[in-house]
């Protein structure tokens, strides 16, 4: 007996999706996009201090 492969959150979700309605998609991918580009376009705030540079990279990287 073959056991099953451990798969990502990413792949299950994809078979979920794979498995309905091809306008079921559609309508997930387009409210998936409007809910990350709500966070892709936030203005990250800069307080840019000589020689704490790293720090300012380290909490956009967050």
């Amino acid at each position: 007996m073959m056991g099953r492969r451990k798969t990502s959150l990413a792949e299950d979700l994809m078979d979920i999706t794979a498995a309905l309605p091809w306008w079921v998609g559609v309508i997930l991918a387009v409210i998936a996009y409007s809910i990350l580009q709500h966070y892709a376009v936030l203005e990250l705030p800069t307080n840019a201090v000589p020689g704490k540079m790293s720090h300012v990279v380290i909490e956009q990287m967050g």
